[in-house]
């Protein structure tokens, strides 16, 4: 077993034999060996330093902006919509249209007894109106200038009026030719029917 002043005297030259190694190996330190001085390290010139890194390339150029494609004038040609009507500008062209083509309305809508809708536009009223003439199951009929929508309906439900509080002053309404020969059955049926006294 050795004495503990043995493993410090120990360290103490491997700390000083480390310390020597490291000041020579990192050029930091200036010993004197054997009776001479030793000089210091010449500086490193600039070109041993490293080079600074190079600038970033430069940005990418902005995509080019694209090409309309060209206009096409023969049977595959596209239409390009009109805007959509405001539904100030709606009210006037489906009044107009009605009235040309004789199909009685008002304004108002219909409250049950749905049978859809749809999004018809350039159409409006008039094709609304003609598309139920078709249905054998629909009776009314309204068109809405606000979302450009036909509404169908069967033959429940009751009429709401064209109040502008709620917006149904921008609505048509009107009952379709399945409607009237439905009322005129039901009346020939209640003239038929023996009268109770």
């Amino acid at each position: 077993l050795k004495p503990l002043w043995a493993f410090t005297a120990h360290a103490n030259r491997m700390a000083a034999g480390s310390f020597f190694i490291f000041a020579i190996l990192s050029g930091l330190a200036v010993l004197p060996v054997g009776g001479q001085e030793a000089t210091e390290a010449p500086p490193e010139s600039p070109e041993a330093s490293p080079a600074p890194p190079p600038p970033p390339p430069p940005p990418p150029p902005p995509p080019p902006p694209p090409v309309p494609p060209p206009a096409s004038t023969g049977a595959d040609a596209t239409v390009t919509q009109p805007p959509l009507p405001t539904k100030e500008e709606c009210k006037a062209q489906m009044i107009t249209a009605l009235t040309s083509k004789a199909i009685n309305y008002r304004y108002g809508t219909w409250e049950y007894g749905s049978k859809g809708h749809q999004e018809l536009w350039p159409g409006g009223a008039p094709e609304c109106a003609a598309s139920c003439d078709k249905n054998a199951e629909c009776m009314h009929w309204f068109f809405d200038c606000k979302d450009l929508t036909c509404h169908h309906h069967g033959g429940g439900g009751y009429e709401e009026d064209g109040d502008g509080q709620f917006g149904r002053d921008f609505c048509f309404l009107g009952d379709s030719v399945n409607n009237a020969r439905r009322l005129q059955a039901q009346a020939s049926a209640e003239a038929a029917k023996p009268k109770e006294l």
